[in-house]
């Protein structure tokens, strides 16, 4: 990866990172870009005077955009990896595109990983783990994973941040910022994307991310949500080795579920499995009203007798008393076809500007694409087609949707993919029906 380098005084080169911001454009066929947006004079020489590379043709834009964010990693990795959910602002293909962003990099020294627990615990090492498996259970742009032991006999998994990442990341989303000017300025069709706040979200949630206290909180509440369900099971945090760059919890053995298809024993119990993962889900939307933001196949564990693990609390939604009632009344608005409420619904959901919002034009398209809706029940809804087309309309009439709300639709999409996959004539619908009629009824 070609992540930028933080020095000892934590002094990050902009101009650095802005030499290897326009070479990975240009490697990508993206040269026009780079001399568009005047910034020719930070490719390297060779690049500056092969003159046919800035209108050479690869591939499709998305793929090389998601190449290009590959290439400059850490920041720019995880900024990708949020756009993926943002189907309100972003068209489907890119969305689609950035979600395979892979955040996987060549794991820390050990003799880092040591001094950074050290610096972190207030001591030895070996004053708090009898053991600690130099080699990590997973490495990623943040931090990453070893498996130990504590003195008092627990099994356990340290995550650990990478040093001088807090710095790394306030210079990149600064640069970001710079960058969304330069690029509104030289690419007028752009401004229908506010750049600058989306950056600005990335940076207030990428934060709490950085921040494994509040991951650790994630972790304590699931764990107590979960606490009496035979099916699911959550880490328990070890708060006295625990701050804001380690995060200690027990180690939880098992089979992530992206990986059985190479144990030909665990896949015939698959569609039991897949049960446990649905309701869990639901009862984290429905009656928790927090959830796990990202539930592919890769975040839980296949443990034993069908039984699951959540993995990797950074990011969760939560559902506000504000979000039900509208998506309610969006409801019962589809299946009585009352389009001033369904407007109504989603203006609140959704924040647009009176001034240039046509009503008239949105009734219109509700009329065509949720028409099969109309006077159908519950359970004739596809809701993650719901949620899809919810997000296109956003996108036509610029609303911009609350992150809780997007985060709740991809996950249920997530969830959509992943019944479709293990299981045989799968319908979410049946999951969903019962859940939503509860809530409609509360």
């Amino acid at each position: 990866m070609a992540d930028i380098q933080v020095n000892g005084n934590h002094e990050i080169s902009s101009s650095k990172r802005l030499r290897q911001i326009s070479n990975a454009l240009f490697r990508q066929g993206m040269g026009y870009a780079v001399e568009r947006m005047n910034l020719k004079s930070h490719l390297s020489f060779h690049k500056r005077i092969q003159k046919e590379e800035f209108s050479k043709p690869i591939t499709s834009l998305p793929v090389r955009l998601k190449h290009v964010l590959e290439n400059l990693g850490g920041t720019f990795v995880k900024l990708g990896q949020m756009l993926s959910v943002r189907y309100d602002l972003l068209p489907k293909e890119y969305c689609d595109e950035f979600a395979k962003l892979q955040d996987e990099v060549k794991p820390m020294q050990f003799s880092i990983v040591k001094r950074i627990v050290e610096d972190e615990l207030g001591g030895s090492i070996k004053r708090v783990f009898s053991e600690f498996d130099e080699k990590p259970l997973a490495s990623a742009s943040i931090g990453q994973v070893h498996k130990a032991k504590l003195k008092t006999g627990e099994m356990v998994a340290v995550k650990v941040q990478r040093p001088g990442l807090y710095e790394l990341f306030t210079a990149d989303t600064k640069l970001l910022h710079s960058l969304a000017k330069i690029i509104v300025h030289y690419f007028p069709e752009a401004k229908d994307y506010d750049f600058d706040e989306i950056i600005s979200e990335f940076e207030i949630y990428s934060k709490r991310e950085l921040d494994y206290m509040l991951e650790a909180r994630n972790i304590e509440i699931f764990h107590n949500n979960f606490s009496n369900d035979a099916n699911v099971t959550v880490p328990k945090v070890y708060w006295e080795h625990t701050t804001r760059k380690v995060l200690t919890m027990s180690y939880v053995h098992g089979v992530k579920i992206s990986e059985v298809g190479n144990f030909e024993s665990l896949q015939s119990t698959m569609e039991k499995t897949a049960n446990n993962v649905f309701n869990a889900m639901l009862d984290q939307i429905f009656d928790f009203r927090v959830f796990h933001a990202d539930p592919h196949p890769g975040n839980i564990l296949l443990i034993s007798n069908n039984k699951i693990a959540f993995l990797d609390f950074g990011i969760v939604g939560r559902v506000t008393p504000d979000m039900v009632d509208e998506m309610e009344e969006v409801l019962i608005g589809l299946l009585t076809m009352d389009l001033d409420m369904i407007v109504s619904a989603f203006q609140r959901l959704g924040l647009s500007d009176p001034a240039t919002f046509n009503a008239k034009a949105f009734k219109e398209d509700l009329m065509e694409n949720f028409a099969e809706y109309y006077d159908a029940s519950l359970k004739q809804i596809n809701f993650a087609s719901f949620f899809s087309k919810a997000f296109d309309m956003a996108r036509k009439y610029k609303m911009k949707l609350p992150l809780n709300f997007i985060l709740l639709a991809k996950s249920i999409i997530t969830l959509q993919g992943f019944g479709a996959k293990y299981v045989p004539n799968f319908n979410f619908t049946t999951y969903m029906q019962p859940r939503v009629e509860q809530m409609m009824k509360e």
